[in-house]
């Protein structure tokens, strides 16, 4: 027996939201909690939200990330901060603030990273 098949992280919930290859998208993205977006195009701008993002291998993002979950196989340029960060191949310029972060073989990361730990029940420290 092999042992379990490895699990695809590409898509960690159903995609609602879709920019595909040869679209390019200069501005802001707010995201309603809970929403997942596939970007295979170029976004020029920040994307934030309490939601999840996949990073397509053709898609360029120039811009912040706050997210709760990010899934990257393409180029990112600028600083991502979210609960968890999934390095797949792809290439990240910028830092990481993250509670997890996983970086696969072949990815690409120039920056620094700070892991946070996990909040507890959702209360901020005072």
């Amino acid at each position: 027996m092999l042992g379990p098949k490895k699990q695809d992280k590409q898509a960690p919930e159903k995609v609602e939201t879709f920019i595909a290859h040869g679209v390019e998208f200069e501005g802001n993205i707010k995201l309603t909690d809970g929403t997942v977006v596939r970007v295979d195009g170029k976004v020029i701008g920040d994307v934030k939200g309490r939601a999840s993002l996949i990073v397509g291998k053709s898609a360029e993002i120039l811009g912040n990330l706050e997210l709760e979950r990010v899934v990257i196989y393409g180029k990112i340029e600028g600083n991502i901060k979210a609960k968890d960060v999934d390095l797949q191949g792809g290439v990240v310029k910028g830092d990481i603030t993250a509670e997890v972060l996983h970086i696969e073989r072949g990815s690409i990361f120039n920056g620094k990273c700070v892991m946070e730990e996990a909040s507890k029940g959702g209360q901020s420290p005072q």
